[in-house]
């Protein structure tokens, strides 16, 4: 894997176009063509760090960033599935929840209960880069979010039964 410096807008744009490909091809963990995809992706993320990130709110070019880096320096990956999944939202290409997504969230976030009855999920407790598509889809359908113990911003547990299953919210 070769990592290398983008110098200028135009070899941001042109990586930014190849890793999109690269994306849409989906490639087999492990080849050549799956490690010139990791690289690239960390290029353009360090050009948008350094570059783009300080661009006015809405910016659809500061999608492919994360907040990745570890303490030292260096980077730190998503499990690969979810790393191929981030990329794939941060690119604007829209990837459905797998079953065994949906199961591993149904185990892993916690549904807050009000009076025994389950009541909400706080948006913090789901992992990335899931959480970011969450918040894609509920600021989508202009949902309400509520924080109800002062604990962190909320949504109800109807409306991330939609989420995990595909489905269009039940709007008034």
């Amino acid at each position: 894997m070769t990592v290398r410096i983008i110098q200028n807008r135009q070899e941001y744009r042109e990586a930014r176009q190849t890793l999109l490909d690269l994306v849409r091809r989906d490639p087999a963990l492990g080849t050549p063509e799956d490690d010139q995809l990791l690289a690239l992706a960390i290029d353009v993320e360090r050009y948008e760090v350094q570059h783009v990130l300080d661009l006015p709110a809405g910016s659809r070019l500061t999608m492919v960033a994360k907040r990745g880096w570890n303490a030292d320096g260096s980077h730190r990956f998503l499990l690969p599935s979810w790393e191929r999944r981030r990329l794939r939202f941060a690119l604007g290409l829209h990837t459905p929840l797998t079953r065994d997504d949906r199961q591993v969230l149904q185990q892993a976030v916690p549904v807050i209960e009000d009076v025994g009855e389950p009541y909400a999920v706080r948006i913090a407790e789901v992992p990335e880069p899931l959480r970011e598509e969450l918040r894609e889809w509920w600021r989508m359908w202009c949902l309400p979010l509520f924080d109800p113990d002062g604990c962190g911003d909320c949504i109800y547990v109807w409306d991330w039964s939609d989420w995990l299953d595909g489905r269009v919210p039940d709007l008034p």
